[in-house]
């Protein structure tokens, strides 16, 4: 919780987040320093280790908040579509490029290449993508089955997809055109009804 009803720990958490992305955005996973994040988050070193037992746990939860924060987008899209799935694709799509111009830092971070992190780490944020990816392949499937987009692997679709829906974030985490029209764009060239659902 993160509203009006959060807690002053809750609300510390969400801050010490919030800094962690905008500055692993900026400054790549090698170059944040927990001094860095504590500053933009306008506490001191030390608090940031009461919410996060390491700088690993903390650059984690940030990446595990934006494909979350995303994947939750996507699902209350498809969600809406009532079962049919050309409008389920639609629906995604939109949701995808709003999320990532919601999510701002924290979609840049998960975007930047995985340099510098810790394997294991690295192993987790593949992890999530993938999982990401692997409902992006269902909806791409589920449209391929009711003739929305032509037959080819699934998977491979949904990557494609899902690189030119990314590609509108610049790398410090702003949109580089309007959600809107980046959705209609993308609905067009995949020869969907460019109604934005």
């Amino acid at each position: 919780m993160t509203g009006a009803g959060a807690t002053k720990g809750e609300r510390t958490r969400r801050r010490i987040l919030d800094a962690a992305a905008e500055v692993l955005a900026e400054q790549g996973v090698e170059g944040a320093s927990v001094a860095a994040i504590a500053a933009r988050a306008e506490l001191r070193p030390g608090s940031l280790y009461f919410h996060f037992p390491s700088r690993t746990a903390l650059v984690e939860a940030a990446i595990r908040e934006a494909v979350g924060r995303a994947s939750a987008r996507v699902a209350e899209a498809v969600g809406e579509a009532s079962g049919d799935p050309v409008a389920a694709l639609r629906r995604a799509v939109g949701a995808h490029v709003r999320a990532l111009d919601e999510l701002g830092a924290y979609g840049a971070l998960v975007l930047r290449d995985d340099a510098g992190l810790p394997d294991e780490l690295a192993r987790e944020r593949n992890r999530l993508l993938a999982e990401y990816a692997g409902t992006w392949a269902a909806i791409v499937a589920a449209a391929q089955r009711a003739g929305a987009l032509p037959p080819g692997p699934p998977p491979l679709v949904a990557e494609l997809l899902i690189g030119a829906m990314n590609s509108g974030l610049r790398r410090d985490g702003r949109p580089a055109h309007d959600a809107t029209e980046r959705t209609a764009t993308l609905l067009a060239l995949l020869r969907l009804d460019a109604r934005i659902e």
